[in-house]
């Protein structure tokens, strides 16, 4: 038991490191890195970048090298920053990424505990239903329910849904953590409309 687990731990360590290695590389080959592209964005804001502070920028991110060598480099000197866990500094808010990491995680963790209890909560009658009846209707729409959720991906999913709810019903905010009842008078006036037809029936 004790070797199967160590095997899987192995090749999970492996699986990780030539996914990571695959992303890295596809970064360094894209045809502008994030270094040009923000200083394209400063110089049409009318500020000018000297070459040096280009070449500083550059040398910080290891982008210096773009060749195979010099991204393979870049990759070893990642990966040993990434053990030290020093993951660098983040292009965006320009703080280092384990404080954006730490500033995000808590809510990252909400989210995961409520879509779990969701998922469970969904699941498990479903699962229970399809095999009490078996080789019925009900059984069949859970099986046919479940392949979709399997087959599409998580990602694409959750961007139907947030184009459906947020942006064309506008039931929920589209981005960021905030008071849901500032934000839900799309789906209040639903509700009102929805309740003042119901007596109509």
């Amino acid at each position: 038991m004790i070797k199967y687990i160590l095997k899987r731990l192995g090749l999970t360590v492996l699986i990780l490191l030539g996914v990571s290695l695959i992303i890295y590389v596809l970064i360094r080959l894209m045809p502008v890195d994030f270094i040009e592209k923000k200083i394209a964005e400063m110089n049409q804001g009318g500020a000018t970048i000297d070459q040096a502070t280009i070449d500083n920028m550059k040398s910080m991110y290891g982008l210096t090298d773009d060749t195979f060598l010099g991204v393979l480099k870049g990759y070893w000197n990642w990966l040993v920053k990434l053990v030290q866990f020093d993951f660098g500094t983040s292009f965006k808010y320009g703080v280092p990424v384990i404080d954006v990491i730490k500033d995000s995680m808590g809510v990252s963790f909400a989210v995961a505990l409520i879509a779990t209890i969701f998922e469970f909560l969904i699941a498990i009658p479903l699962g229970i239903t399809a095999a009490t009846h078996q080789y019925s209707i009900r059984d069949y729409v859970v099986t046919v329910l479940v392949m979709i959720g399997i087959s599409l991906p998580s990602f694409f999913f959750g961007q139907v849904l947030k184009d459906l709810f947020a942006m064309k019903l506008g039931w929920f905010p589209n981005s960021g953590l905030t008071d849901a009842t500032k934000d839900l008078l799309a789906l209040q006036n639903y509700l009102t409309m929805y309740g003042t037809c119901s007596y109509l029936f």
